[in-house]
């Protein structure tokens, strides 16, 4: 059997410049079409805050092996990119999605559809741009025995909250149909899939997920990928670990130790930009992974702050930057 550490490990980020004037033109025109010029503001979903750059920086410092790097756009490319590099992929909706289902401004179709990715790798991480690798990490860290591992938090409400309404949405078809539960909130950082097995679940639950795909934007009739996960574990193709203060899968003994010396180390951390505390949550609980997760809070105070972070974790230029 091939071992996990032999295995060609892509990742696929999705990153828009919501600032673009071009993109915001479409946008709005989108919107009025649809007859959905009352939405609420969505700044925080769609601005850029060169989180990309930073986030591929901590790719090449902590995560070197992985193989290939597709960026999925909107018809943009950052400044800043070296698309000489081999490693990098600029992959356009277009490439991916239905023509019917574009111009989308939607994240959970989007997400639907790059299993669609040209020459993408059996296994692959998924990767937004305001994610980060902050300590070395290995294949082994996102799979195993040739299974990817899905981390969670705690359990989520069903209530009027857009984003629980996709996971509870994702949850029912799972439970409809194999008569296990996911009710957690799945952890909001680098998480890890089969290429054979998203296409399975979608082949499984192909209606509902077109629905989700041909939605331009965010309806709350969404199925969210946190319904490949729910799948893979349904079908015992994949392993479930519950991030805690105290790593759930230490022996006891150790994870009684490690709380007498308050020695907390979490797998992954989702932060909002307006908490003043980032570097604190780094240092207390060192992460492999981490979020700073731009919200409705979020000020552009909070992201010039933000920015000055990432420039204090990852000062080096990387070779995907020109």
């Amino acid at each position: 059997m091939e071992e996990v550490g032999n295995l060609k490990i892509d990742i696929v980020y999705l990153w828009v410049d919501g600032a673009d004037l071009k993109y915001q033109e479409i946008k709005n025109e989108t919107r009025k079409k649809l007859g959905m010029l009352g939405q609420a503001n969505e700044k925080c979903r769609f601005i850029d805050n060169d989180e990309l750059k930073y986030s591929l920086r901590s790719l090449e410092k902590y995560a070197s092996w992985i193989n290939k790097i597709f960026i999925v756009t909107n018809n943009q490319v950052p400044k800043w990119l070296n698309l000489d590099n081999s490693k990098i992929t600029i992959v356009d909706h277009k490439e991916i999605m239905p023509k019917e289902s574009m111009p989308c401004f939607n994240s959970n179709a989007i997400e639907h559809c790059l299993i669609n990715i040209p020459n993408l790798s059996e296994y692959f991480l998924c990767a937004n741009d305001d994610t980060f690798f902050v300590d070395y990490v290995i294949p082994e860290f996102f799979f195993k025995n040739l299974k990817p591992i899905y981390r969670y938090n705690d359990f989520y409400e069903k209530n009027e909250n857009l984003y629980n309404q996709f996971l509870a949405n994702s949850e029912e078809l799972v439970f409809k149909k194999y008569g296990k539960r996911y009710n957690r909130y799945p952890h909001h950082n680098i998480e890890p899939y089969l290429k054979s097995s998203v296409s399975a679940c979608y082949n499984e639950f192909k209606k509902e997920i077109d629905n989700t795909i041909f939605s331009q934007f965010r309806l709350k009739t969404d199925i969210q990928k946190s319904i490949y996960a729910n799948y893979a574990l349904a079908t015992n193709n994949a392993y479930m670990k519950i991030i805690s203060r105290i790593d759930s899968w230490l022996p006891w003994y150790k994870k009684i130790i490690n709380r007498i010396f308050k020695n907390y180390s979490k797998d992954s951390i989702d932060v909002s930009a307006s908490n003043d505390n980032i570097m604190w949550h780094i240092k207390k609980y060192k992460p492999k992974l981490f979020c700073i997760n731009d919200d409705e809070l979020t000020t552009d105070n909070d992201r010039m702050r933000v920015k000055e972070i990432l420039e204090e974790l990852f000062p080096e230029k990387s070779e995907f930057e020109r």
